[in-house]
């Protein structure tokens, strides 16, 4: 799954630093850690807001040297409203 986009070799040789952000982020989070689009943004699945919030403070707390002066945030993407 991780190696799913297309786009992960190109936006890896654009980044040299890439590869060992995601795999500093997949050790600490314990996870799957995905790029988005072309890339350099790097995000993890989790069940819930609350769930996303604790990994983001987990992960900026413990901030691997990979990821120095990365913006670690939690976000949703959760249907809300009347949508099931």
């Amino acid at each position: 799954l991780r190696d799913a986009n297309d786009l992960w070799a190109p936006a890896a040789r654009c980044s040299p630093s890439l590869s060992a952000a995601r795999d500093a982020a997949a050790a600490a989070l314990d996870r799957v850690v995905l790029l988005t689009g072309s890339g350099p943004t790097l995000l993890a699945v989790y069940p819930s807001v609350a769930a996303a919030e604790r990994a983001a403070e987990q992960l900026r707390s413990e901030r691997p040297i990979e990821l120095e002066g990365a913006l670690i945030q939690a976000t949703s993407t959760a249907i809300t409203g009347d949508r099931p």
